[in-house]
């Protein structure tokens, strides 16, 4: 022991008086440091033995086992030996019961008594109780709650009110259940279609089964086939699909423009020229096509562009103007926006923009062709003078006429190098011909990076003489489809007329060029191959020339129109011929259009000019083949022109576009130039075609009254497809 723990001989017998003797000797043996050894009674101490091997030893009696001892731990009075808890004071026999969850009078039994109704409840006066009335027997957490009776039977706290169980009350307790007897039934369940079950409690059974907004109309709807979410009233409705999409009796209609979501405008009060020139490319390089506008007349004839981005389409109304675009450059001399295209100039990958100004009245300006480098930091409002490059080509002199003056100009790779080579058609009005640079020829600048001020004529590597002044229609850069390996320069020369004594006649011609001209000369002598018009009547063949594999073989085809091709009795009806293959049968010069075609599509209107513009528009019916756009331009009721979707896979058949068009536009009123100007792309991103038709001469009256304002119409996808 420790010093504070020993016990002195002289206060042993003290202790054993006090109690603890009687514990010494039950032990028999106990040990208590600088004391003699106690043994059992009766015994004489033993000496202490310190050695390692003492040992201390009391004899013990086994015979018998000794009983069990009795305690009364909790002193409640009632021994261990009849106490159910000795631990507890208040457990003991004969004690009251409590509800305490505890067996009180060790009966066995607990918390016996306090259920006075006798339903298995306790009342909640006791611990852990839920029998919210302990008088009556019906009524306890086990019991089931009588609907709408005021009485809380299952103690849950509120009478039950949702008899089905649904979730959801029923009318007659103040709820919206229109019936509470059905668990299908219920505010905002499943509607069924058409069996005369209200489920959702709307107050009327769903008679629109497809969920396009439209009741069947064999329960007194307007549907016609309810079963299918793309055939409703006011749907878009392809024509000649065998399908009456919009239930009007008819299969596809034409839409007039007015029916736009989207519609564009320059001022009503002057000559904006707005939608002279569309294009679409990414300009900003988000992955997403944006338009190109331009009003080259706007703002005291200096013009401007405006770039209307795609992520800005859901913006986009009936009532926009070029105020709406997210970035507007500002012409500097005269006349920005007089052609606007979009490419990859100097093959980086990335999309270039180019806009070009002129002269216009008694202004003396030049043509000046600005790019934009793809990468371009825009800003929301900039002007000409910012463009990372300038082409100029000199006028010469101020024009005497109030005429709009530019040249035309495109962009193709010719050479293949992955830069989008410049086509100039170096072509003026007469009264400035011979004034200064342009020179009547088609000029060819190779694709790169030019910056700063350039002139034309330094950049120029070819020139290719029309044959004929003003002849020039068209030119477009097509992959190569004689074999050679090189790509196919295609000009279009639809004002192209005959040589031959007596009536003259625009016979139109279409010309092919095999890669980059090896030196300066005319469309007849570089040409390896090309198309005229027939002799004896107008036909302005060589208009709108693609080129695309319409029929699935794998080989390209060739479509081009010739405006002024009569119908019958009706001149100037227009016609558009396919080629199925051309490198097969158009391998010389000189061959006649309607000889070597396959098909023709032709149309049936007064000067309707069918043809006058055509575009290729990629696969809009999912067929595996392009489609194109053709205009017509007088076509239509009130020869107010119309444009029209025709399926690449129809055009072998030939016949009347009324009969394989996809869709027909109608224009709004007449002298309008409705799709002179025009773009396609995917503008809202939902990967469907979308269509952008301007009309310069918009606002201009059969009388001659009006301004040119012009406008475009913008038709998303998701207008017609949703």
């Amino acid at each position: 022991m420790t010093p504070s723990t020993q016990v002195s001989a002289t206060r042993l017998p003290a202790m054993l008086s006090a109690g603890l003797g009687a514990a010494v000797v039950r032990s028999c043996a106990l040990a208590l440091a600088g004391l003699a050894i106690v043994g059992c009674e009766g015994e004489e101490p033993k000496a202490r033995d310190t050695g390692l091997d003492a040992r201390v030893t009391s004899p013990v009696d086994t015979s018998d086992e000794p009983p069990d001892a009795v305690y009364d731990m909790d002193h409640d009075g009632s021994p261990s030996n009849e106490d159910c808890d000795d631990n507890d004071g208040s457990v003991f026999p004969d004690n009251d019961e409590l509800c305490d969850g505890v067996d009180n009078d060790c009966d066995g039994d607990i918390d016996e008594g306090w259920d006075n109704d006798g339903d298995g409840h306790l009342p909640l006066t006791c611990e852990g109780g839920d029998d919210c009335d302990d008088n009556n027997g019906s009524i306890s957490p086990s019991a089931t709650d009588v609907p709408y009776d005021g009485i809380d039977q299952d103690c849950s706290g509120a009478d039950n009110l949702d008899a089905d169980g649904d979730g959801f009350d029923a009318l007659e307790a103040g709820g919206n259940d229109c019936d509470d007897e059905d668990g299908t039934i219920y505010p905002g369940a499943p509607e069924v279609a058409k069996d005369e079950i209200d489920q959702d409690c709307d107050g009327e059974d769903l008679l629109d089964g497809d969920g396009d907004g439209y009741d069947d109309e064999d329960w007194g709807g307007t549907d016609c086939n309810d079963a299918d979410d793309t055939i409703h009233p006011n749907a878009w409705d392809w024509m000649n699909d065998g399908i009456d999409a919009d239930c009007d009796g008819s299969n596809g209609r034409a839409v007039d423009m007015t029916g736009s979501d989207v519609i564009f405008s320059g001022s009503s009060s002057s000559n904006e020229y707005f939608a002279y020139s569309i294009a679409s490319c990414d300009i900003d390089g988000d992955g997403q096509l944006d338009i190109i506008m331009s009003a080259p007349l706007a703002d005291g004839n200096l013009g401007n562009v405006g770039i209307f981005l795609g992520t800005s389409n859901a913006d986009w109304g009936t009532a926009g103007s070029m105020s709406d675009a997210d970035i507007i450059i500002s012409g500097d001399d005269i006349g920005l926006g007089l052609g606007v295209q979009c490419g990859d100039i100097d093959g980086d990958g990335l999309d270039d923009l180019i806009a070009a100004s002129g002269e216009y009245y008694y202004y003396n300006t030049d043509v000046r062709l600005s790019v934009w480098y793809g990468g371009t930091t825009w800003a929301t409002e900039m002007v000409q003078a910012e463009a990372d490059a300038e082409i100029i080509i000199d006028l010469g002199t101020t024009s005497s006429q109030t005429s709009v003056y530019a040249v035309g100009f495109g962009l193709g790779d010719l050479d293949n190098d992955g830069a989008e080579d410049l086509f100039i058609d170096a072509d003026v009005g007469s009264d400035l011909e011979g004034l200064g640079d342009p020179d009547g020829n088609l000029w060819i600048i190779p694709g790169g990076e030019w910056m700063g001020e350039n002139y034309a004529t330094d950049l120029v590597t070819a020139r290719i003489t029309p044959d004929q002044n003003d002849a020039i229609t068209s030119y477009a850069v097509v992959p190569d489809w004689d074999g050679d390996g090189l790509n196919e320069l295609v000009i279009g020369q639809g004002e192209y007329t005959s040589d031959v004594t007596g009536t003259e006649y625009t016979l139109g011609r279409l010309s092919f060029i095999s890669g980059w001209p090896a030196s300066d000369d005319t469309v007849a002598n570089l040409a390896f191959a090309s198309l005229e018009g027939s002799s004896g009547f107008d036909s302005g063949f060589g208009y709108g020339p693609v080129m695309s594999d319409f029929d699935g073989d794998g080989a390209s085809d060739l479509y081009s129109c010739a405006p002024y091709v009569p119908y019958s009795t009706r001149t100037n009806s227009g016609a558009c011929y396919v080629f199925s293959d051309p490198s097969v049968d158009v391998t010389a010069t000189g061959l006649q259009a309607t000889t070597y075609s396959d098909s023709a599509v032709l149309s049936g209107y007064q000067d309707g000019l069918f043809g006058a513009y055509v575009s290729n528009v990629g696969d809009v019916d999912g067929d595996g083949v392009d489609d194109l756009i053709v205009s017509e331009l007088g076509g239509g009721t009130g020869s107010k022109g119309r444009t029209m979707l025709l399926p690449g896979s129809e055009l072998m058949g030939g016949g009347l576009p009324d009969d394989i068009a996809m869709a027909e536009w109608s224009h709004t009123n007449n002298y309008s130039s409705v799709s002179a100007s025009r773009a396609f792309g995917d503008f809202d991103g939902d990967g469907h075609t979308d269509y952008v038709f301007g009309a310069v001469a918009y606002g201009r009256t059969s009388t001659g009254g009006g301004y040119y304002q012009g406008r475009a119409w913008v038709w998303l996808s998701s207008q017609f497809l949703d």
